[in-house]
Formats: structure tokens, C-alpha cells, sequence
């Protein structure tokens, strides 16, 4: 490898990790100050576990990931609408082949 990309690629992993370090530390000052004035406490990212599959919640919003068994909804069908054909039928045949395995 030439030296200009040796600089090249530990300048992106310098300045990767720059801006990791800067949104961590903007948003560990906002949950500090909302803290401190409100009295519904925010943490910063947090995982748990609900009837229908994992919530997760970063800064006060959150979204669900469900389980297998739940994902027949507007969202997921909409979205396995728009995957190609080709790697649906591949998901297809591996979810029937792991039913056949734990079987």
C-alpha cells in the first residue's frame, strides 16, 4: 500500500471517530440537562423486551421490532412487497428449511 492511502484511510478513521465522540457528547449534554429540569428521567439508548418482540429506544423515541410470530402487519407486508422476488423465495425456502431442521 502507498503511504497516501495509509493517511487516507487513518484520516476516515480519525474523523469517524471524531464525529462518533461529538454525538455522543451532544447527546449525553441533553439528556444531563433534561434530566436536571424534568422529572421523566431519559437514558440514552435502552432495550426491552415486550409482548410482541424487542423495543428499542433512543432519546425518548422508540421503535418496536417484532417477532416472527407478529410480523404480519401493514409495515412488514409492505415492506417484503418491495424486496425482489428472488430473495423472497430464498427466504422462503430457508425459513420451511429451519422448520424442517428444529423439527
Amino acid at each position: 500500500m502507498s503511504r497516501n492511502f495509509k493517511r487516507r484511510i487513518t484520516l476516515a478513521v480519525i474523523i469517524y471517530i471524531m464525529i462518533n465522540c461529538f454525538a455522543w457528547g451532544i447527546m449525553k449534554a441533553y439528556i444531563n440537562s433534561h434530566n436536571c429540569v424534568s422529572r421523566d428521567k431519559l437514558v440514552m439508548a435502552k432495550i426491552s423486551d415486550t409482548e410482541n418482540g424487542k423495543k428499542v429506544s433512543v432519546i425518548g423515541g422508540s421503535i418496536t421490532i417484532l417477532d416472527e410470530k407478529h410480523r404480519e402487519n401493514d409495515v412488514y407486508s409492505s415492506i417484503k412487497t418491495l424486496i425482489p422476488l428472488k430473495i423472497r423465495v430464498a427466504e422462503e425456502i430457508f425459513a420451511e428449511a429451519a422448520e424442517k431442521i428444529s423439527e
